[in-house]
């Protein structure tokens, strides 16, 4: 896989796949479509390339019609946005998981396994549920020399969103080296795959932080790398495991 760099943008209407209806409201404001146009426009609204610009539009990412291409092909997009007062940007990254986005939020939700395969990540343990939807989970990274190991705990709201998406949020709860972290993973349709963004935002409480920034960047990418192949590869060789995950998740 190929990481790729760039700004994007793409327009259209709201669309979204396997039959869902978008809430009326979005429309608000557009031209409204002839009859026949309306027409051939539901038609295109199941493809694939057109849904994704839906959810660009939705979740305030612009992707191009050559960044569309790239994802097909398996290559991730980053997006990278300057944070006034924090030493390091906030992060997004798109990619595909051959899996549904259904498997693949049981799988990422299920915190007690990111430590055998997300990069220098040597704990990830749920301490508590704080209500039915959202664990409190202890985590501790190892990080580069001078700095010492990461040691925080996060919030984790796990949310079943329209279209058939899931969503993950996180917030930080405590730290002894954090000033703050909060992201978010989502997963949406895209044919018979999941379109992932994940998005990351930390803000190292240490004055050496915006040395390592570029390393930090490199290091949430290998993190999502590790994430997708982790998916894929538990849906492959244990789909049981998957199925006693998706029986545990909120309704």
């Amino acid at each position: 896989m190929k990481q790729v760099h760039g700004s994007f943008h793409v327009s259209g209407d709201p669309c979204c796949p396997r039959g869902h209806r978008f809430p009326k409201n979005a429309l608000r404001g557009k031209v409204r479509l002839s009859g026949l146009m309306r027409t051939v426009f539901l038609l295109l609204s199941f493809i694939p390339v057109v849904c994704v610009s839906f959810y660009s539009l939705v979740f305030g990412a612009d992707l191009s019609q050559a960044d569309l291409d790239r994802l097909t092909k398996r290559e991730f997009i980053v997006q990278s946005r300057d944070i006034p007062m924090h030493p390091w940007p906030e992060i997004t990254i798109f990619g595909l998981i051959d899996a549904t986005p259904l498997e693949a939020a049981a799988l990422f939700s299920n915190y007690q396994d990111q430590k055998k395969y997300i990069p220098d990540l040597i704990k990830s343990e749920p301490r508590r549920k704080t209500a039915e939807n959202e664990v409190i989970v202890d985590f501790e990274m190892q990080t580069p020399w001078p700095l010492s190991n990461s040691r925080y705990s996060t919030a984790n709201v796990f949310k079943i969103t329209a279209c058939n998406e899931y969503e993950i949020r996180w917030r930080l709860v405590e730290s002894d080296s954090l000033i703050d972290s909060k992201g978010t993973a989502r997963f949406i349709p895209y044919g018979n795959k999941t379109l992932f963004i994940y998005k990351s935002l930390i803000h190292p409480n240490s004055r050496f932080a915006s040395m390592f920034s570029s390393k930090a960047k490199a290091g949430l990418f290998k993190t999502v790398q590790a994430i997708v192949t982790y998916i894929e590869q538990t849906k492959k060789n244990d789909p049981e495991k998957i199925h006693k995950l998706i029986d545990s998740l909120p309704r």
